[in-house]
């Protein structure tokens, strides 16, 4: 997505997510499985179509991926925001090259929208799946 990062811009983006503490409106949070730090996921508020939502994003380190530890994440996520949120949809924007992103998506319920080109990260377009989840409808559990 874009290559790597520099330092700086690791330290900035590390600097920026400590910030990300506000229940309801943008959280960013780790992901562990048996005490051992794994990932993160989180989510914030945008605007989609004139509208405000919330977006959601996560990365598991590669070596803990396929075992149901992403999905584990955004399912309480979900859960966590749901009672607080104060948006219909929250939208999540995976390529389509990403299968275990775009498996997250479909197993909790999210509704595909269908591809767009996004800018990320900034300056760089690419086609993205556009999913999209109804806070308001029941959706599966893991």
């Amino acid at each position: 997505m874009g290559g790597p990062e520099t330092e700086k811009k690791l330290l900035d983006r590390q600097a920026r997510y400590l910030t990300y503490h506000l229940p309801g409106d943008t959280e960013m949070l780790r992901v562990a499985c048996d005490g051992v730090i794994v990932g993160s996921i989180g989510y914030w508020e945008t605007e989609r179509e004139g509208e405000p939502v919330y977006e959601t994003g996560w990365e598991i380190l590669d070596a803990f991926q396929g075992r149901g530890i992403g999905s584990a994440a955004a399912s309480a996520l979900l859960a966590r925001l749901m009672p607080l949120a104060r948006h219909l949809y929250v939208m999540a924007f995976p390529t389509p090259q990403n299968p275990g992103s775009n498996g997250i998506c479909r197993k909790l319920g999210f509704d595909l929208l269908g591809v767009e080109d996004i800018e990320y990260p900034l300056g760089v377009f690419s086609p993205h799946n556009v999913w999209r989840l109804d806070l308001r409808r029941p959706r599966p559990v893991p």
